[in-house]
């Protein structure tokens, strides 16, 4: 290379294609699904992930604790409405607050919630 000028150089250089041009191109292709098959052992496997869950099935642990929790929210949403002081400041709030729900209790429980 020692008898080429830096004009032979360049336009060697601007003949071969550039990584970086090759690198953006790429990017720009969308993204292609995997096309592996999945076999029967595969799609009946546990999620790879602890928070996935099957959305085919119920899961009748989840439900039981997710209906005592609403059942508890809905306890504490009765306590606290049956010590709300209906004239003061506080419950003429909670009057219009609640007209956006559907019963007290729905906005008793939504207030509780937002509070914690």
């Amino acid at each position: 290379m020692q008898g080429e000028s830096i004009e032979d150089i360049l336009a060697q250089l601007k003949q071969q294609p550039d990584p970086l041009d090759k690198l953006l191109a790429e990017l720009d292709k969308p993204a292609q699904p995997e096309t592996k098959p999945r076999n029967a052992k595969e799609t009946t496997s546990k999620p790879d992930s602890p928070f996935q869950s099957p959305t085919d099935r119920p899961i009748p642990e989840l439900e039981a604790v997710q209906a005592d929790l609403q059942k508890q929210k809905a306890e504490k949403a009765k306590a606290w409405l049956k010590n709300l002081d209906r004239p003061s400041e506080d419950g003429i709030w909670f009057e219009e607050f609640a007209k956006h729900y559907s019963s007290e209790l729905e906005a008793a429980i939504a207030f509780l919630e937002g509070k914690l």
